[in-house]
Order: structure tokens, then C-alpha cells, then sequence
């Protein structure tokens, strides 16, 4: 199996956290596993600019050495990754590795 084979994981906060979200809709993934987690060391902040009137702003995390965020913790593909970024905002986040 090479590296690009290789399962990766994704942590899903906010409206991510919904295995629904994932599944259905423009997204279509199949995580082959999901559990809760707790990310230490980030907060939860809405700083990510959205669709006026609409959705104000979106889900982002910062760091923060005192906080924590819960979130789901998913096993996915690298396409699955790929095309789960290009679906937040065509690429609007950074990836943390």
C-alpha cells in the first residue's frame, strides 16, 4: 500500500460532526470509522467568513494553549480528504497535520 493509499483522519467539528453531513448530499464520503475526540490546545470561533444574511460566518478552530474543542475524529481516504477540502470553501481552510 503506498502513502496515497493510506487512511488518513480528519477531525470534524460544527456542523462536521454530523455523520449525515458526510454521507449525504454534495459530500458522499464513507468514513470506515468515526469516534468522538478532543482536540487540546484549539478553541471553536466563528471567524470564517460566510454568505451575508444566510450563513454570517462558519466554524473555524485557532489555537489556544487553555481550550479544547470536541469534535469527531473520521477515518477517510486521501480523495476523500481532497475532495471534502475542496467542499468546505473550495479550499478556504489550512489543514493542520
Amino acid at each position: 500500500m503506498s502513502e496515497k493509499d493510506e487512511p488518513v483522519f480528519y477531525f470534524g467539528f460544527g456542523a462536521n460532526m454530523s455523520s449525515k453531513t458526510f454521507q449525504r448530499g454534495y459530500r458522499r464520503l464513507s468514513p470506515t470509522s468515526a469516534e468522538r475526540a478532543v482536540l487540546r490546545g484549539y478553541r471553536l470561533e466563528f471567524s470564517e467568513p460566510g454568505i451575508p444574511f444566510f450563513d454570517p460566518s462558519f466554524a473555524n478552530i485557532a489555537k489556544d494553549d487553555n481550550a479544547l474543542v470536541e469534535g469527531v475524529l473520521y477515518r477517510i481516504t486521501p480523495e476523500e480528504l481532497d475532495h471534502l477540502d475542496i467542499s468546505e470553501g473550495n479550499r478556504a481552510y489550512n489543514i493542520i497535520k
